[in-house]
């Protein structure tokens, strides 16, 4: 139990993680976008044609809701391979902001 315990404030803890990753991806796109950039994703270009420069908080919004339904899902359901993945996800998630970050400090 102890165990199960530690893995699953792990995974909460992943998860506020990836939540704050994509906080600061929707900064650094619109920093971006501010100096004429481009969104490359096809997803977010969509959302934004659709909801203008409300898309971040619909982003946000989306991301929230579904590391919550994650979180609930994996309580019933713990798996050391959601660990793994969680980790490998924040993980490109931080080379996509890393990358970001490098493009909204062009043009200083």
């Amino acid at each position: 139990m102890y165990r199960r315990k530690g893995g699953f404030m792990l995974i909460i803890g992943l998860s506020i993680l990836f939540i704050i990753l994509n906080i600061i991806d929707v900064i650094l796109t619109d920093k971006i976008l501010l100096k004429g950039g481009l969104e490359l994703n096809p997803i977010i270009k969509w959302l934004m044609s659709k909801v203008g420069d409300r898309w971040g908080y619909y982003k946000i919004f989306f991301i929230t809701i579904l590391c919550l339904s994650g979180v609930y899902y994996i309580h019933s359901d713990f798996s050391k391979l959601t660990i793994i993945i969680l980790i490998i996800i924040n993980i490109g998630y931080s080379y996509i902001i890393w990358n970001n970050w490098k493009e909204s400090r062009k043009g200083k």
